[in-house]
């Protein structure tokens, strides 16, 4: 029989309560000697825990591959806890491996799928490991809000240009001058690689572009950290920090049609609750006929840097249809908006014309000594009071809703490419507001 070992390790405690990577394997590997089972590769999810998202375990996810092509009749682990420590999570690639028709067995516990009272055995114990991880990571949580909120940094690595002193981030002399120059000279020629360049010619610091591209990320650099302000002694001017910033999306957004990937909403959407762009993201999930894409966006206040309440997920199919279904009617009610106006302003144009020519006869009556001057100062006073009263003159009614609400927008829509798309939004509607239960919200341009 061809069996897989499947290998998750997750934390330094696990390491020394004896479930490391190491220990594991020897296990695993000894029991499949002695009961005659043919090893046909080790899948190692190392520094992951079982609650990740299953598009995280790259290994798992390997497996499975290898499970749907037929190279597997058997996946043996040590522990339940290392194989899933979520109930959905496990009853998704359990109903893959039904249909693989692959096995699966822990070697040092004893489990039963084939009975009522076995699954429900595997229920009890998944939910006992999936609660013990929630309170593990709310007690971990806590203490790392407590350590941020007094200025002390959880991390026991510090970013290139700081130092850990008492828990707290300093700037540090010899290497604050690196971190200055890769900023500036990103700012000037926008490389990468050049700050790779800059680093090792100029300092021999050896650094990656990866490093430098999580630098360019990291508000620790302005002195900020999840949310508090003034965490630590900024090292970088904001400006210049935010000036990067601006750049790298912009970078991103054509990087994103160069790889053919098309974010229609991305430089529209805002969040309602702290009023920062949602960020646009992707991922591949498996259908019955193959796997396919969705598109999504997300707060990134509150996914990375934990600053929002706005946690979900704005699907972007769901948003398309949610638009398409209102535009029109949003089209026709701005557009009598817009023509009521207009037609207000048009009115105010004539009365200040007509303001205008009443003037010109009380200046008329004045010299010809028709009116004293007392009557003539009350009389032009009152007049220029409603001539600066008067509104200025605004443009016409906007064409493009009228165009759009004289056609099918749903038949020309169907027949656009992603890029055009894009394109057609971008140009009817000035904003996206969603909402942290995803309530939307959006405006025409006028």
């Amino acid at each position: 029989m061809r069996a897989a070992i499947y290998i998750r390790v997750s934390t330094e405690e696990q390491k020394i309560n004896g479930l490391s990577v190491e220990t594991q394997r020897n296990v695993l590997t000894d029991y499949a000697r002695k009961n005659d089972l043919e090893i046909v590769g080790y899948y190692i999810d190392a520094g992951l825990t079982a609650r990740k998202k299953l598009s995280h375990r790259k290994e798992l996810l390997r497996l499975l591959e290898d499970a749907q092509k037929g190279l597997i009749d058997l996946i043996i682990f040590t522990k339940l806890d290392r194989w899933f420590r979520n109930i959905a999570d496990y009853y998704k690639v359990q109903e893959r491996l039904d249909d693989y028709k692959v096995n699966w067995k822990t070697v040092l516990e004893s489990y039963d799928t084939s009975t009522a009272n076995g699954r429900l055995h595997i229920n009890i114990m998944l939910s006992i490991a999936q609660d013990e991880a929630d309170r593990t990571s709310e007690r971990i949580k806590a203490v790392f809000e407590n350590k941020r909120s007094k200025g002390e940094t959880p991390s026991n690595r510090a970013p290139l240009g700081y130092k850990i002193e008492n828990s707290r981030l300093l700037i540090e002399e010899d290497t604050r001058q690196i971190s200055l120059d890769i900023f500036e000279y990103y700012d000037t020629h926008h490389s990468v690689l050049g700050c790779v360049r800059l680093a090792r010619e100029k300092y021999g610091y050896k650094i990656y572009d990866y490093s430098i591209r999580r630098m360019f990320a990291n508000t620790i650099y302005i002195g900020e950290f999840r949310g508090y302000e003034g965490f630590c002694e900024p090292l970088v001017d904001k400006d210049l920090f935010y000036r990067i910033q601006n750049y790298r999306n912009v970078r991103e957004f054509k990087n994103q049609l160069a790889a053919g990937r098309t974010y229609l909403f991305s430089a529209l959407i805002l969040c309602e609750e702290c009023r920062h762009a949602m960020t646009a993201g992707f991922s591949i999930q498996q259908q019955k006929h193959g796997p396919k894409e969705f598109h999504y966006y997300r707060c990134r206040e509150a996914v990375v840097n934990h600053t929002c309440c706005h946690r979900k997920r704005m699907n972007e199919e769901a948003l398309e249809r949610y638009l398409l279904d209102s535009i029109k009617r949003e089209m026709g009610e701005t557009l009598v908006v817009i023509k009521k106006r207009h037609l207000s302003v048009r009115n105010r144009r004539i009365d200040t014309a007509k303001i205008k020519k009443q003037l010109e006869k009380l200046k008329d009556l004045y010299l010809d000594d028709l009116i004293d001057k007392d009557s003539y100062k009350q009389e032009y006073k009152l007049l220029t009071a409603q001539l600066d009263s008067t509104a200025p003159v605004e443009p016409a009614p906007s064409e493009k809703c009228g165009i759009y609400l004289e056609q099918d927008i749903n038949s020309l829509y169907q027949e656009m490419s992603p890029e055009e798309r894009k394109i057609f939004w971008l140009g009817i509607v000035d904003r996206i507001v969603i909402d942290k239960e995803n309530r939307i919200d959006f405006f025409l341009q006028e």
